[in-house]
């Protein structure tokens, strides 16, 4: 039997199902490709809002169920890393990577239940490069509906940047670094907690602010990861402290409502947080304080 494409993928994917059909070509989109990450621009990132629907690729099992999906061509160079994302509020999102030459680099099939919210981050490290394929579809079958999905390629040498560097490119990196657990800007031991809390906290170089002064901790046990930040140094008084905040949540807030983060105001202290990510600024001692969870 002929197939119009190759479902060697989905064979590995669907481990639970024999693979049987997979019918109706699927189209191949490029809303993935938009953006390149050079060494001049470090970090690219791409956007994607997809539905599922009964006229997308279909794959079929043994008994006779099928799922609709859809595939992202993705170009990637050797030493990036790339990081995708999706979510869905109406299924389990299920997907797989496909490496240039064919072969499945990489899956996730959710073992949980669905619970009105279903969301996925992986990131892969290229070893070669060419064009890669995400697939993007259902744990269960014959669902369909919109899913969000992201598309972020870091390049190496991502630790520090020119004094003139904008705060928004800064903070950009920074969350998109946030999915690798900072690994990429971890720096030598600072100091080892003693309360027994189990946390170790380290230096780093990746700064958003010049003056600014930053460490990472580790929590042991649980592997949580926190970058911890006071920007600008100690300012004059409150009100330029405050005036530094506002500054610094501009440049914020855009990315946070990009990435649909919810976004929240008080007194001296914004917030933008999503399922994985939560950020806090806020005024202290005339500081403009930055946390990262």
């Amino acid at each position: 039997m002929k197939f119009p494409f190759k479902i060697g993928l989905f064979c590995s994917l669907f481990l639970s199902y024999n693979c049987l059909v997979a019918q109706n070509k699927p189209t191949i989109s490029e809303t993935l490709n938009q953006n390149k990450a050079t060494l001049q621009t470090r970090l690219a990132e791409d956007q994607a809002k997809g539905n599922l629907s009964t006229t997308d690729a279909v794959q079929t099992n043994a008994e006779q169920q099928i799922r609709y999906f859809d595939k992202y061509a993705i170009e990637a160079q050797e030493g990036q890393t790339l990081i995708f994302e999706v979510e869905s509020s109406v299924y389990r999102v299920m997907l797989g990577l496909q490496s240039p030459d064919g072969k499945t680099v990489y899956s996730f099939d959710p073992a949980t239940p669905f619970d009105e919210y279903s969301f996925h981050r992986f990131p892969f490290k290229v070893t070669v490069g060419g064009t890669y394929y995400l697939f993007v579809t259902s744990a269960d079958a014959q669902k369909t509906g919109y899913y969000l999905v992201r598309k972020s390629i870091l390049t190496p040498s991502t630790s520090s940047y020119a004094p003139n560097t904008p705060l928004a490119q800064r903070l950009k990196q920074l969350i998109a670094l946030r999915k690798l657990d900072f690994s990429a800007i971890i720096g030598p031991t600072l100091r080892v907690f003693e309360n027994g809390a189990k946390k170790i906290a380290y230096q780093t170089n990746f700064l958003l602010d010049n003056k600014a002064t930053a460490e990472i901790i580790v929590n042991q046990e649980t592997k949580a990861h926190f970058y911890l930040s006071s920007l600008f140094g100690t300012l004059p008084d409150e009100a330029t402290a405050k005036q530094k905040l506002e500054e610094v949540w501009a440049a914020l807030k855009p990315l946070a409502l990009k990435y649909n983060w919810l976004v929240q105001s008080e007194d001296n202290k914004y917030s933008a947080s999503s399922a994985e990510d939560y950020i806090e600024i806020r005024v202290e001692d005339r500081k403009v304080l930055f946390e990262y969870y």
